[in-house]
């Protein structure tokens, strides 16, 4: 039986991702180098760390000023935030979910006033039973302790709920977990190789809650 659908946040719910990708690719290029999707999606779903200005200083031959690089990765990347909404789907899917009786979470790597804050200023928070960040775990994805504590907070099972996944990190997490897994790609993962195991999706508006009882049902 499904008693709920947990969902990554970032390139899943709200696709901040292709506007990160845009933003470093522009900083690239006013360096003169050039972020190929290909380098860039070594990152989705993990933290880039120090290796986004690695490989820059590697291209141009020289370091930079990583504060400023940086700075100005958030000036641009900020200003595209700006106008991004929910992708399709999720405000439909959503509340038809708890509707039906199906609790609805989120589990995302990234932190707590990066996920509220979000939600927030779109008034979406309320349509969430539980939302587990980065801060509440010690080990972020494609560790399974995300999901693991998701399932404690909800009070269920693995075999009880479905993942909704854009990342490979994410989609590895759900499936050590032991969780159901759907990967739902974005512009700028749409050409990684997920696991077999996990079911792939064109869009969340592909989705339905009839759908998902079925699936769980067969099971």
């Amino acid at each position: 039986m499904l008693k709920a659908a947990i969902f990554d946040f970032d390139g899943l719910l709200l696709d901040t991702e292709t506007p990160e990708f845009e933003s470093w690719s522009q900083v690239y290029a006013e360096q003169g180098a050039q972020l190929s999707l290909a380098a860039w999606t070594q990152f989705v779903g993990t933290w880039i760390d120090g290796h986004i200005f690695t490989m820059l200083e590697e291209q141009i031959h020289r370091k930079v000023d990583r504060n400023a690089i940086q700075a100005r990765h958030n000036a641009i990347y900020h200003r595209k935030l700006t106008t991004v909404d929910f992708c399709p789907g999720v405000r439909a899917l959503l509340p038809a979910l708890r509707q039906a009786g199906v609790a609805v979470a989120i589990a995302s790597n990234s932190d707590t006033d990066w996920v509220f804050g979000h939600l927030d200023r779109r008034d979406f928070r309320h349509h969430f039973d539980v939302i587990t960040t980065g801060d509440d775990v010690e080990h972020l994805k494609p560790a399974p302790d995300l999901y693991l504590l998701s399932l404690e907070r909800l009070g269920i099972a693995a075999d009880e709920a479905v993942v909704f996944e854009d990342s490979l990190p994410g989609v590895k997490a759900a499936l050590q977990a032991g969780i159901t897994a759907f990967a739902v790609p974005n512009e700028v993962t749409r050409h990684l190789a997920y696991p077999p195991e996990a079911r792939r999706l064109s869009s969340l508006a592909d989705v339905s809650v009839p759908f998902l009882q079925q699936l769980k049902a067969a099971g």
